[in-house]
């Protein structure tokens, strides 16, 4: 359940938009990456799915934040 609770935080932290959280949420990911076989029950892979997809939206998203406040640093 441990892949269920991380997508259930992410999307509160994607919803309020709270970018510190997201990038702690981030770097538990990173740390999680090597386990997300661990989250395959039987054939399904849902879980696994679930943290994966949740993973990369995270990182999309702290990216492109990233992304837009080096912007608005060089023109200021």
């Amino acid at each position: 359940m441990k892949a269920l609770k991380f997508a259930a935080r992410a999307c509160d932290a994607l919803y309020l938009g709270d970018v510190e959280k997201m990038r702690e949420l981030l770097n538990e990911a990173r740390e999680m990456l090597d386990e997300r076989d661990k989250f395959v029950i039987g054939n399904v892979k849902f879980f696994k799915y679930l943290f994966e997809f949740h993973y990369f939206l995270l990182k999309a998203v702290v990216e492109a934040y990233e992304a837009e406040i080096g912007a608005v640093a060089k023109t200021t």
